[in-house]
Formats: C-alpha cells, sequence, structure tokens
C-alpha cells in the first residue's frame, strides 16, 4: 500500500501496484469495517509502456467535490521517468472527459509530491 484517504462517507481508497511483474497503479476502496468494496475497482492505471522494468507508483489520491479521484502516478523505466494525474469517476472506472483517456498530460522527469484541488476541481500538483 501506497497511501490512503478516506473519503466523506467515510471509506478508504487504497492505491498501490496490482501485482504484476511490471507495476501499474490500482486504486480498491474499503468500507470503515475492512471489508474490501468489490463495486469499486480502478482498472490498472499506466503512464509509462506495459513492461517488465516498468514501474507506475501510485504517489497520492485525492477526491474533489464530486467525489472523483484523482490518482498522482510517477513511472520509472530504464530510459525515462516522469508523472502524470488520472481521474476516477465514483466507481473506480476512468473518467474519460478528464485530458486525454482520463489522464492529464505526462511530464518528463517530474517528481510529484503532493496534489490538491482548486474550487473548481482542477488539480494542483507542485514539484
Amino acid at each position: 500500500m501506497v497511501g490512503e484517504f478516506y473519503s466523506r462517507n467515510g471509506a478508504a481508497l487504497i492505491e498501490g501496484p496490482d501485482g504484476k511483474t511490471n507495476d501499474d497503479a490500482i486504486v480498491e476502496r474499503f468500507e470503515l469495517t475492512g471489508v474490501l468494496e468489490t463495486t469499486c475497482e480502478s482498472p490498472a492505471i499506466r503512464f509509462g509502456p506495459d513492461g517488465v522494468e516498468v514501474k507506475n507508483l501510485a504517489q497520492n489520491i485525492i477526491v474533489d467535490s464530486e467525489t472523483r479521484g484523482l490518482v498522482g502516478v510517477e513511472f520509472d523505466t530504464p530510459g525515462t521517468d516522469g508523472a502524470g494525474v488520472a481521474r476516477l469517476k465514483s466507481n473506480g472506472s476512468l473518467d474519460t472527459s478528464f485530458g486525454t483517456g482520463a489522464s492529464a498530460a505526462v511530464v518528463p522527469g517530474f517528481v510529484l509530491y503532493r496534489m490538491l484541488v482548486d474550487a473548481n476541481n482542477n488539480p494542483i500538483i507542485p514539484s
């Protein structure tokens, strides 16, 4: 587990690798009782290429005022690194109305320290 955030209804949102030999970020949601909520699981979130030496590591997750999750992901490959942001709907599916295919532009060499959202639910990402 990389991090967690508690949403307004108290459910925990957990982020971490999906267990493959290459790391893809996924988001799972747990109820307050600790039971996995099986109706909410994101697909793999990948900013780098799919390969054995590629790490897509979820670094931050926040929930905006419309209960959509913004997931900050850093990727590292043998030749390049960077970071990007994906947005999830409240059911865990990718929100394709955000950026290109549910993700904002990947910024090469960017280190993702924190994420915030402004009053219009736009991500703010200091590095």
